[in-house]
């Protein structure tokens, strides 16, 4: 067999005639074949040409003793297909040889080619596309079984994994057997007469030992790499489709076929392994219209997911129905907030937790406290935002909180009108709330002397104070700066860095590092008065660089004083960034 090749390129071949003594040919023929066929019982059932290229790569000659090389190149069309080998269809590429011998039988061989797609495939992954399936679509039919279910994605990918939910209903009135959901390939004819050959079949059975009214049962499918992709040929076509069916007792099986769509292979996935999506949630058209009308009264808007919004100071609020297995069925509001700057992290403690976790810090509610694992940078600090939010956050029974973002649970189906609309009031009360704690963030404690000299600073470079981080971002002859306070996982000081961002990027040989500003590099192709400015800069620093697109220096901390330590040294930086540009031009 040949390496693989793809349509649009030519590949080259060496053909050996190899004989014991003299042999007189007439002529050496080439052809390139491909064809088309259905196949039932091991028969030819239907064929179709796809090309056939030929050329006479010798005419009359005698050959001699030993082995004769006749170098070919074959040209492949761009329109034709891969080769497959299926069960009821087949496209196969072979390369023929003709010897002509005259007064003798001639001589015939066949090679098979390997035709594969174009590489490489699409850089990009496929648009996300759910699905959701019913049996009806009024919902369920007095006590007839019903099921419904969702595909995060119905655009799939070799190695990713197919994420989805299925819900039963009518539980108490009928007994559910199994419920197993399978990616399935199938040959298929465009002569409706000709069966679909199903050809690939991969199962999930899905546990149904704690089978809940209308409850969505999660399930996570990994694809196989190296399936064959949707694919539409002349003759057939390879079709993908996820089944889920429900067996039921003394009834007719439950079963849907939702067609899906098998994308070429993209090549290796991240080290990280494949992304795991989240399914449209699931449930009558009656839940679905409860989750629209409570999202139009609490001023929210309703998705695919759930429902969207932003609160106060820029929230931005999300509120989803979630199932866990086991544990049930969970409603969770997520907020996202620009980051408060104060390392915090919280958790909900579970069980024996309670009473031998770590000791932790305080939002001033003890019986929170007790029931939650609190970590911050500054104990002040993360006490003054607790005080503002844990009244709040008394309605959830499970919170995770970070410095940009909270996620808080309570048990519920979502089915209810009433719970529901509780729910989402419940977290627009938590968005309210954090936006004041937010701005009641005092300085760090060992920072707070400093505030006044850095409201200075803020003035200074025209911008604000973000005194939870102290930090501040600003601009200076029209261009944007920032000075932080950047602090270590232990909660100190690491260092000061200012920054200064140019709007026109500076030739590349001016890229320097100065990581030991006591002994400054030679700084080649520097102007007099350039250098002269990277010496001031770096006076008292940590470290200098300077790159086509900022100018970063580090400086130590905690600065209590950064005026006119840090603004000076603001002020050189935009006359040493003007000073490189007039010498060598605004570009690279």
């Amino acid at each position: 067999m040949f390496p693989q090749v793809a349509p649009g390129t030519t590949f080259d071949a060496m053909l050996l005639l190899d004989v014991e003594r003299e042999v007189p040919i007439e002529f050496v023929e080439v052809a390139f074949r491909g064809t088309e066929m259905r196949i039932f019982s091991n028969q030819p059932n239907s064929h179709l040409s796809l090309v056939r290229l030929s050329a006479r790569v010798s005419g009359p000659r005698h050959l001699r003793p030993g082995r004769t090389e006749v170098p070919i190149k074959v040209p492949l069309p761009e329109e034709i297909p891969p080769s497959y080998e299926g069960r009821g269809v087949r496209t196969r590429y072979e390369l023929a040889v003709h010897v002509a011998i005259p007064w003798w039988p001639d001589r015939h061989e066949r090679f098979v080619v390997k035709v594969v797609r174009p590489s490489p495939p699409p850089a990009e992954p496929p648009t996300v596309l759910p699905g959701r399936f019913a049996t009806s679509r009024r919902g369920p039919l007095g006590v007839e079984p019903y099921m419904e279910g969702s595909l995060a994605n119905t655009n799939l990918e070799p190695g990713a994994v197919l994420s989805g939910a299925v819900a039963l209903s009518n539980t108490t009135e009928n007994r559910y057997r199994t419920l197993t959901v399978s990616l399935v390939a199938k040959e298929c004819f465009p002569d409706p007469s000709a069966p679909d050959v199903e050809v690939k079949r991969y199962e999930l059975d899905l546990p149904l030992d704690d089978l809940q009214e209308a409850d969505p049962i999660p399930f996570h499918l990994a694809v196989p790499t190296g399936l064959h992709p949707t694919y539409r040929s002349k003759l057939w076509e390879l079709r993908w489709y996820v089944e889920v069916r429900a067996e039921v007792a003394w009834r007719p099986d439950l079963r849907f076929l939702v067609p899906v769509k098998v994308w070429p292979d993209r090549g290796p996935k991240p080290a990280l392994g494949p992304q795991i999506r989240v399914p449209p949630s699931i449930g009558s058209p009656r839940i679905e219209a409860i989750w629209r009308e409570v999202a139009e009264k609490t001023g929210l808007g309703f998705t695919e997911e759930g429902m969207e919004g932003v609160a106060e100071g820029g929230v931005q609020i999300s509120v989803r129905r979630e199932p866990r297995r086991r544990r049930g069925n969970f409603l969770t509001g997520e907020l996202r907030y620009p980051s408060l700057g104060i390392g915090l992290n919280v958790r909900s403690l579970r069980g024996l937790e309670r009473h031998w976790g770590p000791p932790s810090l305080s939002f001033g509610d003890a019986a929170w406290d007790r029931k939650n694992q609190i970590e911050g940078r500054d104990p002040t600090q993360v006490l003054v935002f607790g005080r503002h939010v844990v009244d709040a956050l008394w309605a959830f029974t499970g919170v995770h909180i970070t410095d940009d973002a909270m996620v808080v649970e309570r048990r519920g189906t979502g089915h209810d009108r009433r719970v529901l609309a509780q729910f989402v009031e419940n977290v627009r009360e938590l968005a309210h709330a954090t936006a004041r704690g937010r701005e009641a963030i005092p300085a760090p404690s060992e920072m707070e002397r400093a505030v006044p000299a850095w409201e200075e600073l803020a003035t200074r470079i025209h911008g604000s104070l973000e005194k939870a981080s102290m930090s501040v971002v600003g601009s200076l002859h029209g261009m944007s700066v920032s000075v932080a306070t950047v602090w270590a996982d232990s909660g100190a000081v690491r260092h000061t860095r200012a920054e200064l961002l140019l709007a026109m990027p500076l030739a590349r040989k001016y890229v320097v590092s100065v990581a030991a500003p006591g002994e400054l590099p030679a700084l080649a192709g520097y102007p007099d008065e350039a250098r002269e400015l990277v010496t001031m800069i770096v006076d008292g620093a940590e470290a200098f660089s300077v790159t086509p697109d900022r100018l970063v220096l580090l400086l130590p901390g905690p600065l209590l004083e950064p005026v006119p330590f840090v603004s000076d040294r603001l002020e050189w930086m935009v006359q040493l960034c003007l000073a490189l540009g007039r010498s060598g031009g605004p570009y690279r």
